[in-house]
């Protein structure tokens, strides 16, 4: 075997467990960001063999060191995906599968924590948000009423929104993994290119596929007569345009010849300000008129 593949492989393992035993007490998510980082990078590197035997050496270790980590060592996987893709130029198939492989990994550790360890996530979770008492203030600032009933409505949609916020906490975690491994990348091999968000396309025929979805979703919730389908299928399909929209707003910024730290202080404030429904009506425009398309 390659010796000095050996010798990376060994270093990183034990860079890994380092950081496992420093981390976990304190930090799961820096743990897991960074682990992802090194995976993803090192499949890029060396290929998808390597980095399936240092993602199993990481977890069995993790797993030795502490159990209840299971979550951290499903969560690992979408870093072997973004690696692959990333290494086989496949730009908008590392986002969109380890979006995939996120919401599944996350899935199946609702499964193992319900029934391995006996605590239902969820179940906690709605409890938590049915017994949140609103601040006074922030009832008063925000316009909205005040009654029992009417706060109990609220919570009830927030409950509805589970499935789709696990959808936006995957795709802000997969995405950001991305990025990041693409930047370190580009520094460490002066020959790449990579793609940056403002040159992002959605795969496929997306207007075809989330028309169909929201289809499903009507049917589904007519007649299981829920709500919850359409619900979670319309921010779902909100989420998906406003990536869309970001990388839109990121060639805007591009156009006007900003760079650096402006733009990306400029993007930060834009998508602020345009939050989610202004993100996802200009990617919605962007994607129907092809718009970065025709001004390129």
């Amino acid at each position: 075997m390659d010796k000095i593949a050996i010798r990376e492989f060994s270093i990183l393992l034990l860079i890994n467990l380092a950081l496992v035993s420093i981390f976990s007490l304190f930090s799961f998510g820096i743990l897991l960001f960074v682990v992802n980082l090194i995976i993803a990078i090192y499949v890029y590197k060396r290929d998808l063999k390597w980095g399936v035997l240092l993602y199993g050496a990481t977890s069995i270790l993790a797993l030795v060191i502490d159990f209840s980590l299971i979550l951290f060592v499903l969560m690992l996987a979408s870093s072997l995906v973004v690696g692959l893709s990333i290494r086989r130029k496949r730009y908008e198939e590392s986002i969109f599968f380890g979006l995939l492989t996120a919401i599944a990994s996350f899935s199946l550790m609702l499964l193992i924590t319900k029934f391995v360890f006996n605590y239902d996530i969820v179940a906690s979770l709605s409890a938590d948000i049915k017994n949140f008492e609103f601040p006074p203030e922030l009832l008063a600032g925000s316009g909205l009423a005040t009654g029992a009933f009417e706060l109990q409505q609220l919570k009830s949609f927030i409950l509805k929104l589970i499935p789709s916020m696990i959808v936006m906490v995957s795709l802000i975690y997969v995405s950001a993994i991305y990025f990041l491994v693409v930047f370190i990348v580009k520094r460490m091999d002066k020959d790449y290119v990579g793609k940056s968000i403002n040159q992002f396309y959605l795969p496929g025929k997306p207007l075809m596929g989330t028309t169909l979805m929201i289809l499903v979703a009507m049917l589904l919730g007519t007649l299981l007569n829920d709500d919850i389908f359409i619900i979670n299928t319309l921010y779902i399909v909100m989420m998906i345009f406003a990536f869309n929209g970001i990388a839109a707003l990121f060639f805007i910024l591009d156009r006007m010849r900003t760079k650096g730290i402006l733009k990306f202080v400029l993007g930060i404030v834009m998508i602020l300000f345009l939050q989610m429904l202004g993100l996802s009506i200009l990617g919605w425009l962007d994607q129907v008129f092809k718009l970065r398309k025709k001004a390129a």
